[in-house]
């Protein structure tokens, strides 16, 4: 059985890119069970107004179509499906629209996925708990070998429940690269015109009345979070925690993974 690494990166990537955050969890999952890696270019470079154009939703059908074609040209290929915070995107469609892959799916990992579940984070680490996905919760087709990883105070795979952040993905068309520049220009509003643009106001008049000023200042940490390295650098920094174990978040991915597909018999 040839087993291949496919991974899907994020924002500003184009394939496998100098400093990716997701390429260390790759090479080093890789290395462990013997597979090949292959990155899909599958568009992210379009995001935040780099690169060409496209919306994401585009970007990712591109994406799973070259996925699917390569699949259906390599039938002896058993894939591992990693991805990173927009990548997720692809990830997550692919899983869901062709399920007849889904016996050659060794696994699914997912870095700083916008849809990462309350529930689903690496042992071992910090319980973001009960923060999830600013894009909502996807456990997705397989949730027996899916595997995530969050860092608590990344917004994107750990926002609040309560978080504007998730008000102002309503208002980017569930574009996530739109959503944390829309934070930035919607931040510099005042409280009523920020709770009125964002339908806050209209839709939750209560929740206008009631807290809106503490979650003001919780959408300026988390443009703060989110800027200052919470959704990349910090998967790559050692972490170290109460059960004795070193390692970042990106390698202790890996290793989960690594460890599933190595004793498939053992849970």
């Amino acid at each position: 059985m040839k087993r291949t690494v496919v991974a899907f990166d994020g924002v500003g990537t184009d394939g496998r890119v100098d400093g990716s955050v997701l390429a260390p969890c790759v090479d080093r999952l890789a290395a462990k069970i013997g597979a090949d890696s292959r990155w899909f270019p599958w568009g992210g470079s379009t995001m935040l107004g780099m690169g060409g154009g496209g919306t994401w939703a585009d970007n990712s059908r591109a994406g799973v179509r070259d996925l699917v074609e390569w699949m259906d040209a390599h039938p002896d290929q058993h894939i591992v499906l990693m991805s990173f915070s927009g990548g997720s995107k692809p990830a997550h469609d692919f899983l869901l629209k062709h399920p007849r892959f889904h016996g050659r799916v060794l696994a699914a990992g997912f870095l700083s996925d916008p849809w990462r579940p309350h529930d689903r984070w690496q042992h071992g680490l910090p319980d973001p708990a009960p923060r999830y996905g600013v894009m909502g919760e996807r456990y997705t087709p397989i949730p027996d070998r899916a595997f995530w990883t969050a860092v608590p105070t990344d917004p994107i795979p750990a926002a609040w429940p309560d978080a504007l952040i998730r008000w102002v993905g309503d208002t980017s068309d569930g574009r996530m690269d739109e959503i944390i520049v829309k934070a930035i220009e919607k931040g510099r509003l005042g409280n009523f015109q920020l709770a009125w643009q964002l339908g806050i106001v209209q839709r939750d008049p209560i929740g206008w009345i009631l807290g809106f000023g503490g979650r003001v200042g919780q959408l300026a940490a988390d443009v703060r979070a989110y800027m200052s390295g919470d959704h990349t650098r910090a998967y790559l920094e050692p972490v170290h925690t109460p059960d004795g174990k070193t390692g970042s978040y990106a390698d202790r991915l890996a290793d989960s993974i690594a460890w599933k597909i190595n004793h498939p018999k053992e849970r």
